[in-house]
């Protein structure tokens, strides 16, 4: 758990971190990641289970986005403030998606990913940001066209899809275990 934010930032090797370093948000979102500790020889996920590659994340947005409609709100948790879902996805309380007051957005969870909003921590200034807003996973793969770089999924609170991009490989995001 590394808590000083220029020493985050500083990082090349495996660390992970608690949101704002207040361990209460570990049993909402769990812990914050660099992208070296999808590849550190210790490993992070149990035995038989691995971080996903970019081609396996890849075959998971593909097999939701056959069945048409918008893939990111698919695959986010129900829960979220004012969900027109009401009952237990009408939430208010940690942990759900912050309200999507202007394009109707939300969550229906079709896939049981139950996808939520982690939030991220910066890899230029260890700063911490986004919860409520968007959740990021990584994946095992680097950026072959910028080594500093590694992919990720992104899903928004606001729109109804998932994207992918390659930050900084110091940034902290999520991470979600695929079984063998």
């Amino acid at each position: 758990d590394v808590e000083n934010n220029t020493t985050w930032a500083g990082l090349n090797t495996g660390a992970y971190a608690w949101y704002e370093n207040d361990i209460s948000w570990k049993d909402k979102y769990g812990a914050l990641y660099n992208w070296f500790t999808t590849v550190d020889a210790n490993g992070l996920c149990p035995v038989g289970w691995h971080v996903p590659t970019r081609a396996e994340l890849t075959i998971l947005v593909t097999f939701v986005s056959q069945s048409g409609g918008s893939v990111g709100n698919k695959l986010k948790s129900c829960r979220q403030v004012n969900s027109p879902l009401g009952g237990d996805c009408d939430a208010n309380e940690h942990p759900r998606w912050d309200e999507d007051t202007e394009t109707g957005n939300y969550g229906t969870d079709v896939y049981d990913f139950s996808g939520l909003p982690g939030g991220t921590r910066s890899s230029t200034d260890g700063s911490f940001s986004n919860m409520g807003l968007f959740g990021y996973w990584w994946s095992s793969t680097e950026d072959e066209g910028a080594p500093g770089s590694a992919y990720i999924r992104k899903l928004h609170y606001n729109v109804g899809y998932i994207n992918e991009t390659t930050p900084g490989k110091r940034s902290g995001f999520s991470v979600r275990c695929l079984k063998d």
